[in-house]
């Protein structure tokens, strides 16, 4: 009598479930992103909480205001603030981690055997690749399964190849209105997808890549922002926010990460290289992967090594998953070599990414794992809680401290923040009227800071400003938003201090400002360069530099090396990075720059503030400048009382000359 096969096939099933599938389901809760985030102070945060209150009050962030955001930005941070955002927000975490592992599951049910089935999950438990590449690693995936996906066969959930990659263009679309790099990276993984598909001879499927990105984006967008006209508005500005954004935010960092790096691109590329050679099989195969794959450690590459200091952990952890998905992939392909070299390369970023992530910290996943799902279950608990936002208030309060004629000044008006503790709005229940520009720091051009300036000189700009003058790295706010600052030092006035904040009062007529053009010197870089005397008012300084066509072409890639003003002057002052995108904009030159509140209200209520006797430009990349520096300085008089009328501005040059110190 033959065996029934009802436990032959539960015993098939019991031995696949002893496999690959029990790894998958328990890297899903080890990768379980954090679904819990407070409100708190610092940069970050501050930008967090920014999004939501905006979306809270009912500003679209892309239309209302910028930032590298878009209109949901909101759904990328799931901050405890208000309970419908809070849950969106956290819905939204959890479907990309569904996403990205419902790729995982087809990719390693119908690409992978053996040992390469085991590791592919595996790779995002060691690696650790941060949360904002969840998405474009999923997108990654799904790219490659479409193309891939025989021509009468579905590629999951019943959908055909084409309809499969429309939909997954217009979902990549999608990323414009979350993070707008975030959608261009997309859109380039989706540019790869398309040019593999067309390789393999699945036009079809390139064309619908194609539509549906289109397509997508304009139905998400007006979706978002309400009107074609808004909508390029948003993506006109937001890409200029991010075509500067790295060389705003630049930092160093060891050289030996960036020689790890690029040895471990040319060990993939030789072993690809030797693949290619091997005529058996479909060399095309794994296009597919290798290439949206390739852009996507390319973006990262940039967005890591631009701030390398505090970033370059994106590198390693995104590239070594990648690369080690390509090994798995092309596992058992090729001759020996190739193998050998590609399997190098990936093992080149993993040993990096562990090194700045040692593994040791996998010791302690249990115990965080069931954290995070304790903090959401609390956090869906709590924040139906009525007194749960004011305790979250009070404790803002604490770390944000205001005296209180600071708050007496604030009380009932409408108030933005100045530089980027946008928290202490929350804190203190103040009544946000923010500029266009939703942090001063990312203003790295002359265009977004006009967009700030025109808003403080339109009758829309708020009554008080919260100003603590402290900027980002050695960079001032005066020299990145010079625009914007003529405005408020024209329109306010101080009104209340405390320790930390200095409240600018809204004036009733701006005052009447005169600019007079002083000098201009054409000077090289690394030189002293002295700085005129003025009669009467302050001195300010437009600094022209002109980048190299090495230069250029090395911020493609990288960023723009930097540029620092150095000083010599009666108090001691750090170099202070400039942006040659906002310095073209004459801005004060003080000895020395405000600092606190008392500094800076001397700048309001002081004739004539003292200037340093000689400034410097000094890079020690001079290859990616022009070898002279154009300086122009300007005195600049405003009268003390109130003046009706717009304020005047009168450019000009007087005197050009060269200055070449010995």
């Amino acid at each position: 009598m033959s065996a029934s096969p009802l436990p032959r096939r539960f015993a098939d099933a019991l031995r696949s479930l002893s496999g690959r599938w029990v790894v998958l389901a328990l890297c899903f809760p080890a990768t379980l992103p954090v679904l819990v985030e407070r409100p708190d102070t610092g940069i970050d945060p501050s930008w967090k909480l920014g999004m939501h209150l905006a979306r809270e009050q009912g500003l679209v962030l892309g239309r209302d205001l910028f930032f590298t955001y878009g209109p949901w930005g909101f759904l990328a941070f799931p901050l405890t603030l208000e309970r419908s955002l809070w849950l969106a927000a956290a819905g939204y975490r959890l479907l990309v981690q569904i996403v990205l592992f419902a790729a995982l599951a087809l990719w390693i049910d119908r690409r992978l055997a053996g040992r390469a089935a085991l590791v592919a999950p595996l790779v995002l438990v060691l690696f650790t690749p941060t949360l904002e590449y969840h998405v474009l690693l999923a997108l990654v995936l799904w790219v490659h399964l479409v193309v891939q996906a025989p021509g009468g066969r579905p590629i999951g959930a019943g959908l055909p190849g084409t309809a499969g990659a429309g939909l997954l263009g217009a979902a990549g679309a999608a990323l414009l209105l979350i993070k707008f790099s975030s959608g261009l990276a997309a859109g380039a993984v989706i540019a790869a997808g398309m040019l593999a598909a067309w390789w393999r001879g699945r036009r079809a499927r390139a064309l619908a890549l194609a539509i549906g990105f289109v397509a997508g984006g304009l139905l998400c967008g007006l979706l978002s922002v309400g009107s074609v006209g808004a909508l390029g508005r948003f993506l006109s500005v937001s890409w200029s926010i991010a075509a500067s954004h790295n060389d705003a935010m630049q930092r160093r960092g060891p050289m030996w990460q960036v020689w790890l790096t690029l040895t471990a691109v040319g060990l993939l590329v030789a072993g690809l290289a030797w693949v290619r050679r091997d005529r058996t099989g479909d060399r095309g195969a794994a296009a597919s992967l290798v290439l949206p794959a390739a852009v996507l450690f390319l973006i990262a590459g940039k967005h890591a090594f631009g701030r390398q200091e505090t970033h370059v952990f994106i590198a390693f952890s995104v590239g070594a998953t990648l690369m080690t998905w390509i090994a798995l992939e092309l596992a058992g392909r090729g001759a020996l070599p190739g193998r050998v070299l590609y399997r190098a390369g990936a093992g080149a970023l993993a040993a990096g990414a562990l090194i700045l992530s040692p593994p040791d910290r996998l010791l302690g996943l249990p115990a965080a794992v069931g954290s995070r799902i304790a903090a959401g279950c609390a956090a869906a608990r709590d924040i139906g809680d009525e007194g749960h936002r004011l305790r979250q208030r009070l404790e803002l309060r604490d770390r944000l401290p205001l005296g209180e004629e600071v708050q007496a000044a604030l009380r009932g008006r409408s108030v933005d923040v100045l530089t980027v503790e946008i928290a202490v709005i929350e804190a203190w229940e103040l009544r946000w009227r923010p500029r266009p520009i939703l942090q001063g720091y990312i203003v790295s051009n002359a265009a977004l800071d006009a967009m700030d300036a025109e808003w403080f000189a339109s009758p829309s700009s708020p009554e008080r400003l919260l100003v603590d003058p402290q900027g980002v790295d050695t960079r001032h706010p005066f020299i990145d938003s010079p625009l914007a600052w003529r405005q408020i030092l024209t329109r306010y006035e101080p009104i209340a201090q405390d320790d930390r904040w200095l409240v600018l009062g809204k004036r009733a007529h701006p005052r009447a400002v005169t600019i007079t053009p002083v000098q201009r010197f054409i000077a090289p870089l690394n030189e002293a360069i002295p700085v005129p005397a003025t009669a009467n008012g302050h001195l300010e300084a437009q600094v022209l530099l002109r980048p190299s066509l090495a230069g250029r072409l090395a911020g493609i890639p990288w960023v723009m090396p930097e540029v620092r003003m150095g000083v010599a002057a009666a108090n001691r002052q750090p170099l202070r990075r400039i942006l040659a995108a906002t310095a073209m904009n004459s801005f004060p030159l003080l000895d020395a720059w405000p600092n606190s509140p008392d500094e800076l209200r001397r700048l309001f209520t002081d004739p004539h503030p003292g200037a340093p006797r000689a400034i410097a430009l000094a890079t020690p990349s001079t290859w990616a400048w022009h070898d002279e520096v154009d300086v122009r300085f300007f005195q600049v008089e405003w009268s003390p009382g109130e003046a009706a009328g717009p304020a005047a501005a009168v450019s000009g040059d007087r005197g050009a000359s060269s200055h070449h110190p010995d």
